[in-house]
């Protein structure tokens, strides 16, 4: 009498052959993880005496930003409607949320009144600051740049005739050059250096305003 062997079905001939692969530490090769580095803004705060200041405190809101630009990646432009995002370097904050606290610093660094957050005192400016372009432009490959785009506006609430009046609406622009194939840390730099510029712009404008 011919005595019949069980045979292993294919699927469990995977299985065991998996099972195999594993224990014995042969299976696919483990990739090892990617880098990413995070960085912060470090505008440079003036030095200088204003030539004029607010009679009451300053108000700062929370500056918004367009929607391409309101997250914490790096973002490149390479053609007129072409963007990309950068994988591996981000900003550890968004940049917007950055600008806020910088403008607060600004503003204390000329020894303008910040109000204190959570009063509400009768009469006060109000800056109201918007992000509307923060991304490195590599249009032309030999001329690269850090562009920020901002708007900004002072209101003056005047609790005597009950009334809030814009005292300026401005946007402003700053294109900082980096070098040819530049370094995140050279992208961060020069955007520090843009936003610096572009608050020493406000200042001025908002002296003549007071």
């Amino acid at each position: 009498m011919n005595q019949r062997h069980p045979t292993a079905s294919p699927a469990g001939i995977a299985v065991l052959l998996c099972f195999c692969l594993i224990v014995g530490g042969c299976g696919p090769a483990k990739h090892p993880p990617i880098e990413k580095t995070a960085y912060l803004l470090a505008v440079p705060l003036p030095q200088s005496t204003p030539a004029a200041r607010p009679t009451h405190c300053i108000a700062i809101r929370t500056c918004d930003a367009a929607a391409a630009f309101a997250s914490g990646s790096f973002v490149y432009r390479s053609g007129t409607i072409e963007y990309e995002r950068d994988f591996y370097n981000r900003f550890l904050i968004p940049p917007a949320d950055q600008i806020t606290q910088t403008l607060s610093d600004w503003m204390r660094a000329i020894q303008w009144d910040v109000c204190v957050p959570g009063t509400s005192p009768k009469d006060l400016y109000t800056i109201v600051p918007t992000l509307e372009a923060f991304y490195g432009d590599f249009r032309d490959r030999n001329k690269p740049a850090a562009v920020v785009k901002m708007q900004i506006s002072l209101t003056f609430t005047d609790s005597t005739s009950k009334s809030v009046r814009t005292l300026l609406t401005r946007s402003y622009g700053a294109t900082v050059p980096v070098p040819i194939s530049p370094r995140a840390a050279d992208l961060v730099g020069a955007f520090s250096e843009g936003i610096g510029q572009i608050l020493s712009q406000f200042q001025q404008d908002a002296e003549a305003s007071f």
